[in-house]
């Protein structure tokens, strides 16, 4: 690892949060942010970075000189304002600073590669990687990074009771998987409603978020649905298993004989299950019975088994 330079933040009289930011992320940020200066007609802040960066080059000694362009780098890092970037946003929630120790931030290559991490195992630590060229975009960076340390905020907070290893529910991986992605969901709602709440621009907008909510409760009625948005908006107190109760359909437990959305054959959840046996899907479900004798058609089937038997 990197030796990085630190810059502490103290707000509101609080304990000082120890910022790491890795030279490389520095150093891209700086370059791409005085290229965009130069693009829009700012040439004397590029200008006069070149000034003090060929005073050090003329170094000879290699390691003095290393030092010197990481001490360069930082000091433009500040003055440019991308530091106030992440330094700032302790500004917002000020919580933050009595929870967490070291804030780390570290340059990725890729969107993929991008993530926010916390580890609590000795101090209390966030890891932020990105990519450098986010800071090109001001104004998304800010509702990333008020997004995410919002959920860093609601971890850390013991009224939302956050436990990483909280059972979801489900009675097998696929259950699993759906109700891990619809508390997803629901978080990000919750936080996206209080930063609307807040005034402060969001990482996505709001047909964007419903939408995304109405994908994730596909298998609720529509008033239902909407209800559950409306409440996640305006709440002001959610706990993790809240949202995790929240998250759980006791339809996918069920099958479509008892209302619920099951295959009683494959016992995969299913949108399109067959009711109707008659006419030519008699013979179908002749063909169920004789490998299901327990099976009746009140039952009903997924439209897959069913075209299987058939």
């Amino acid at each position: 690892m990197h030796q990085r330079p630190a810059f502490g933040q103290r707000t509101g009289g609080g304990v000082a949060v120890d910022f790491r930011f890795d030279p490389a992320f520095i150093e891209e940020a700086v370059f791409l942010a005085l290229r965009q200066a130069e693009a829009s007609g700012d040439r004397r802040t590029a200008a006069a970075f070149q000034r003090e960066r060929s005073v050090v080059y003329a170094c000879e000694e290699t390691d003095a000189r290393d030092t010197q362009f990481q001490q360069l780098a930082s000091r433009y890092f500040k003055l440019l304002g991308l530091a106030a970037l992440f330094t700032g946003r302790l500004e917002d929630l000020p919580t933050l600073q009595d929870r967490v120790e070291a804030i780390v931030v570290r340059r990725v290559w890729s969107r993929k590669e991008e993530r926010v991490e916390l580890y609590t195992s000795t101090a209390t630590t966030l890891l932020i990687e990105l990519q450098a060229s986010r800071c090109l975009d001001r104004e998304r960076l800010i509702a990333f990074l008020r997004h995410e340390l919002m959920h860093v905020a609601d971890m850390l907070d013991a009224a939302f009771a956050y436990d990483p290893h909280a059972p979801l529910g489900g009675s097998n991986e696929m259950e699993e998987d759906l109700a891990r992605e619809r508390f997803r969901v629901l978080w990000d709602f919750w936080v996206h409603g209080r930063m609307q709440r807040r005034g402060w621009p969001t990482l996505r907008d709001d047909t964007a978020r419903r939408q995304e909510a109405s994908r994730a409760f596909a298998l609720l009625a529509p008033a239902r649905r909407t209800a559950l948005v409306e409440r996640l908006i305006r709440q002001d107190h959610w706990t993790q298993q809240e949202l995790l109760a929240l998250a759980a359909d006791e339809r996918l437990t069920k099958t479509l004989g008892q209302g619920g959305v099951r295959c009683p054959l494959c016992h995969f959840p299913t949108q399109d299950g067959v009711r109707d046996w008659s006419g030519a899907r008699a013979a179908v479900a002749d063909a169920i019975r004789a490998d299901y004798p327990s099976w009746h058609a009140g039952e009903g089937a997924c439209g897959q088994c069913a075209e299987l038997y058939r």
